[in-house]
Order: structure tokens, then C-alpha cells, then sequence
């Protein structure tokens, strides 16, 4: 608006044929414009900071609930292992809870996927693929515990659930750190 005004002015001035007067006026045009510019730059990085302060938020959210996802479902995993003791063929209540167990398991797969494609939207793009190895393995671990997989719940498979705990543990704890270090 000020900006607006001396431009106004220096036309004016112009028009009343007073040459020195409208080129301080337009001088002042430009050096409000390029405030008005720095401001808006400034303002805008601002908003770019606190939109990444918030996403980080929010992934970091979302790795924690996977986290928890995943522990769950390992514990439930070694229940149904420890029942079967050994048996080929798990009961039919063993089945059941195992195809429960595995549809959780392929849910955590695509939040992974869900959580990598946003952080590879902000370029980061090491967790991204630690999360896509994550979501690979819980995806082989759905197929396992489920009747494509004949119901496995051994070792390889309890194996393959601890190495996702791990790692997304691991992206967990590198989000929390991002985070205190922004605070800070």
C-alpha cells in the first residue's frame, strides 16, 4: 500500500513536471517493494519450517504407532508359535488368529510404504528406503503367517519381525533426534 502511494505520488509529480521529486518518489517505490519482498520471503521460510516441524511431527507419530503395531504383533506371533509346540499344522483357532495376525501385518506394510513415500517427499531419501525394506519384510511376513505361507510362525519368520522392530526403532529414534535438534 505505501508502495501504491508513492507510486501514485511519483506520477504526479511527474505529470506537474517536477523530474527530481518523482525520482526520490520512485526511489522509495523500490525500496518498499524489496521490503515488502524480504518480508515476504522471510515469512515464507517461516511457514516452510514450522510445515517440516509439523510433518516431522507427524511421522514421527506414525513410526511410533507402526513401532507399536510391530512389537504386537510379534508377541501375539510367539503366543501362536509356543501353542502349536512344534506342531505341522496349527488348530483351527491358531489359523484363524494367524490370518488376523497377518492381515495386521500386511496393514503395517502399507503404512511403511505410506510413511517412506512422505518422507522421500521431503528428501530424505535413507529413511525412505530403510522404511520400503521394512514394508518388503513385513509383506513376506503377512504371506508367511497366512495360509499362502502355511501358517509359518518359526524362527525365519520371528527373525524377520525383530529385523522391522529394529530398524524402525532405529528411524524412530533418528526422527525423535531431528526433532530435539529443531527445538533446540
Amino acid at each position: 500500500q505505501s508502495a501504491a502511494k508513492s507510486a501514485g505520488e511519483a506520477g504526479e509529480s511527474l505529470e506537474q513536471g517536477e523530474l527530481d521529486q518523482a525520482e526520490q518518489q520512485e526511489e522509495q517505490v523500490q525500496r518498499e517493494l524489496d521490503r515488502a519482498l524480504d518480508d515476504l520471503k522471510e515469512e515464507e521460510e517461516q511457514y516452510q519450517r514450522l510445515r517440516q516441524e509439523e510433518l516431522l511431527f507427524r511421522i514421527t507419530e506414525e513410526a511410533a504407532a507402526l513401532l507399536e503395531g510391530q512389537k504386537n504383533g510379534l508377541a501375539q506371533v510367539r503366543e501362536v508359535d509356543a501353542a502349536r509346540a512344534g506342531a505341522a499344522q496349527p488348530s483351527r483357532a491358531d489359523r484363524l488368529r494367524l490370518r488376523r495376525i497377518a492381515r495386521d501385518e500386511g496393514q503395517l506394510a502399507s503404512r511403511s510404504g505410506e510413511l517412506a513415500q512422505a518422507i522421500e517427499a521431503e528428501q530424505s531419501f535413507v529413511f525412505a528406503h530403510v522404511l520400503r525394506e521394512v514394508e518388503q519384510d513385513l509383506e513376506r511376513v503377512a504371506r508367511d503367517l497366512d495360509e499362502t505361507g502355511d501358517y509359518q510362525t518359526g524362527e525365519r519368520v520371528q527373525s524377520l519381525m525383530e529385523d522391522a522392530i529394529e530398524t524402525t526403532s532405529w528411524v524412530l529414534e533418528a526422527l525423535k533426534r531431528e526433532q530435539r535438534e529443531r527445538q533446540q
